[in-house]
């Protein structure tokens, strides 16, 4: 049978506990220029944006987007973000690509939510490291792109 009715109106004083989710500012960086990495541990890519929350609910939304280049040489290549000193992906990161001994071109993105909980200026950059060899960021006519959403608290 067809069911028909009303939804009673719902504004935002009846939705206790949720947050309105509003896009507060935007920071964003392109990296141009090629990288080439060689590190078998994580190492700053000096790829970075800085951005200062307005209040310590804020949540900071990163979202990246890396052209990135394996070689025969660097069959693994591990993509992490740090906001300042701290690894936000762990010991492997957040991103592992592999080429199986072979020349790889892709594009690697991450994306994730901190809560940083100050109001100081706080810089996210992309960190990289290989298994051995050399392998390339923002490679020729490749850009990258790494971008910092304050998120209302």
């Amino acid at each position: 049978a067809d069911l028909t009715g009303t939804l009673p109106a719902i504004s935002g004083a009846n939705l206790t506990g949720v947050s309105a989710g509003k896009v507060l500012q935007v920071q964003s960086t392109v990296r141009t220029t090629s990288l080439s990495v060689n590190n078998t541990s994580f190492a700053d890519s000096g790829f970075s944006v800085t951005i200062t929350p307005s209040a310590t609910s804020s949540k900071i939304l990163i979202l990246t987007q890396i052209a990135s280049f394996n070689d025969t040489t660097a069959t693994s290549m591990y993509y992490s973000i740090y906001r300042g000193t701290t690894n936000l992906g762990g010991s492997s990161g957040f991103v592992r690509t592999y080429n199986g001994g072979s020349n790889l071109g892709s594009s690697v993105v991450m994306n994730y939510l901190d809560s940083p909980s100050s109001t100081s200026a706080t810089e996210y950059s992309v960190y990289v490291k290989v298994n051995s060899g050399i392998a390339y960021i923002s490679v020729v006519d490749a850009y990258s792109t790494i971008t910092a959403l304050e998120i209302e608290g």
